[in-house]
């Protein structure tokens, strides 16, 4: 039997009767140990917590980013399917710097804020292809243009990896080309797609553009890509 074959007769359709509520309690009720995530910093409440700081190491080496990456893998998808990354941003208030990431399938609410002496803060960012575009609308030009100067900063003194200052522009950064203007958009060498904002933002950095010079390429590219 093949597995295309498998893969069809799987079930694919569900009614009703299908839910077991001793199943699904039975789920919720696991708890999340920390010796099954060896790279975790704490557990708290059944969620992972990693420390930025720890995980810096892993990312400058394909072997170890492929290790944190799998770990991360487990806990969205067979794990609690939520984990923390404290200190994730550096130089901000530390109580905004973390960075909770969570599988869509988790059941999640708000709730209520009924505390007195404490204001909750928390921006939701949901990732919805795998071209990395999200369901909402990015700021990406006031995100880049406020952290831009950093970035130059790190990269010519050399305290961060290139390969750390790449992922934080893939975060930071529009990295799809379209939509623009194939009449006026010629910044690709094979004339069939523009350059994206993470191409113009890396290309920046790396002839140490000003942030004056870097904002002013940023708008260019933004007015060549409107239809006209």
């Amino acid at each position: 039997m093949t597995r295309e074959t498998v893969k069809s007769r799987q079930q694919v359709y569900f009614s009703e009767s299908d839910i077991d509520y001793d199943d699904l309690t039975e789920i919720c009720s696991q708890k999340t140990l920390q010796e099954d995530y060896s790279l975790a910093d704490s557990v708290s409440n059944n969620v992972v917590i990693y420390d930025a700081n720890h995980l810096k190491s892993f990312i400058v080496n394909e072997l170890k980013e492929r290790i944190l990456k799998t770990e991360l893998h487990q806990v969205l998808e067979n794990g609690p399917g939520v984990f923390v990354v404290r200190n994730l941003y550096e130089g901000e208030v530390i109580d905004q710097s973390n960075t909770i990431f969570f599988n869509p399938a988790v059941f999640h609410a708000a709730g209520a804020n009924t505390t007195n002496d404490f204001h909750r803060i928390g921006n939701l960012f949901q990732i919805s292809s795998p071209f990395g575009k999200p369901i909402e609308s990015i700021d990406y030009i006031k995100i880049i243009n406020h952290i831009y100067p950093s970035l130059l900063e790190h990269l010519n003194k050399k305290n961060l990896s290139e390969k750390l200052i790449d992922n934080v522009l893939i975060c930071a950064t529009d990295g799809y080309a379209f939509p623009t203007n194939l009449d006026h958009d010629n910044n690709s060498d094979s004339k069939l797609q523009g350059m994206s904002m993470y191409e113009l933002t890396k290309q920046s950095l790396l002839d140490s553009l000003s942030l004056e010079k870097f904002s002013l390429k940023l708008s260019e590219l933004q007015h060549m890509r409107l239809a006209s």
